[in-house]
């Protein structure tokens, strides 16, 4: 609990620094030194992190990686060539990552504070030390929203070379511009709820696994080496084995905050308002069926990082004592 305790204390004091209630005339200020803070303690760290030492060891040996995507592999070149650090290496990276979320959330949000403490509170802020080259991918889906709502298709179609560039898993996002055009009622948005959270619990992660030990020995040899750990290791065995206590609670609390989204939100005539409710829907969906199933829970965070900006919708609804 002690080595936690900067992070707690980091955590009160970013959420402080981005109220409006607090510095008023300083707003701007404020919010943008909470975000020096989180970035001077997180991309300082020193050996912290389940990915730390691999990502060391790619830096270093860049040119025999296999596969690494090319966006990655330039910036890391022009990095070594500069002779940059290793470690400094891995904390512009989290600079940058956490830029793009804080110039997201300033934009869109309408509650700052509350959009970093769900930053926090749902693990992102320490999700993204580990999974650099996804979490730069994730970040530039969330900035790319912006020519979405703009229906500016050419800058989206940038920001999607740009992601896929550091990570080829963004290719779950690229079809997210056409959600523009999408009209849902409110009966099939928690239909899908109901519906992700029987697959997850009672069918996709057996089903997988299935699948997965069944054809594992058609798959290419190229395919079985960059995922090594994937098939040398199961499949989560179903949602249910996956789920202590803290992230049993968290489902339960995702799952409400998106029947409140779905069923207060008034989002008539409002393209901004559907087309976040969409998203956070489908990263609440995603998260329903693919938590504790390998590879695919990681497809998730491209649709649930807009849960950060869409929950203080919620809160609103509450303040407003009806409809948001």
């Amino acid at each position: 609990m002690l080595s936690l305790s900067p992070y707690i204390e980091l955590f009160i004091v970013t959420v402080f620094l981005s109220s409006r209630i607090f510095f008023k005339h300083y707003a701007k200020v404020s919010y943008w030194l909470g975000f020096f803070l989180i970035c001077l303690i997180f991309g300082s760290r020193f050996e912290v992190g389940t990915d730390y030492a691999t990502y060391i060891n790619l830096i270093q040996n860049i040119d025999s990686s296999l596969n690494i995507e090319p966006g990655f592999y330039i910036m890391t070149k022009l990095f070594n060539f500069l002779d940059v650090a290793p470690t400094l290496q891995l904390g512009i990276y989290y600079v940058i990552t956490v830029f793009f979320v804080w110039l997201s959330i300033a934009r869109w949000s309408q509650n700052r504070s509350l959009s970093v403490a769900v930053f926090f509170g749902l693990g992102y802020a320490f999700l993204f030390t580990n999974q650099v080259r996804q979490s730069l991918a994730i970040v530039i889906c969330l900035y790319s929203y912006r020519y979405i709502f703009e229906k500016n298709a050419k800058n989206f179609i940038l920001c999607m070379i740009f992601a896929l560039s550091f990570h080829y898993s963004a290719i779950v996002f690229c079809g997210a511009y056409l959600l523009k055009n999408v009209k849902l009622s409110n009966r099939m948005l928690l239909s899908m709820l109901f519906i992700s959270l029987l697959i997850g619990f009672f069918l996709l992660g057996n089903l997988i696994d299935f699948l997965f030990k069944a054809y594992e020995s058609y798959a290419p040899a190229l395919l079985v080496k960059k995922y090594s750990y994937y098939f040398n290791n199961q499949f989560g065995d179903g949602l249910i084995d996956q789920r202590d206590y803290g992230i049993g609670i968290r489902f339960i609390f995702l799952n409400l905050v998106a029947i409140m989204l779905v069923t207060k939100v008034n989002r008539e005539n409002n393209e901004h308002l559907s087309m976040l409710l969409y998203f956070s829907i489908i990263g609440i969906c995603l998260t329903n069926m693919f938590t504790g199933i390998e590879v695919l829970s990681r497809l998730v965070y491209f649709y649930s990082i807009f849960i950060v900006i869409a929950l203080p919708l919620v809160v609103n609804i509450f303040s407003a004592g009806g409809e948001g």
